[in-house]
């Protein structure tokens, strides 16, 4: 397999706020990454325990781990990471999200 870094994306760790106000973005961090469909097999068993996947998203495991995010900004649409896994090595990982 391999991993063509064909997007930009912007990581974003969201924590939810009290009272009136919106949700706060804590830390942001823009990268590149491989965006991919999921296979009907990944979509299947990821329904089957509850987890939405709209699309796969494999980068590297140190940007990711920079900022523990709860979103991914993909061409200006957010996604809210889903679950995460194992990716080709372990230099990335592989990002299952699903449309906010």
């Amino acid at each position: 397999m391999i991993i063509t870094f064909n997007r930009k994306a912007v990581l974003s760790s969201v924590r939810p706020a009290y009272g009136h106000s919106g949700a706060t973005e804590t830390t942001q961090r823009t990268i590149k990454c491989c965006v991919g469909m999921p296979s009907t097999s990944t979509k299947i068993n990821a329904e089957s325990v509850g987890i939405k996947a709209d699309l796969i998203v494999h980068c590297y495991r140190k940007d990711f781990d920079a900022v523990n995010p709860t979103h991914i900004e993909i061409d200006g649409t957010k996604y809210k990471i889903s679950a995460t896994g194992a990716s080709l090595n372990d230099l990335f990982i592989k990002l299952t999200v699903s449309r906010c």
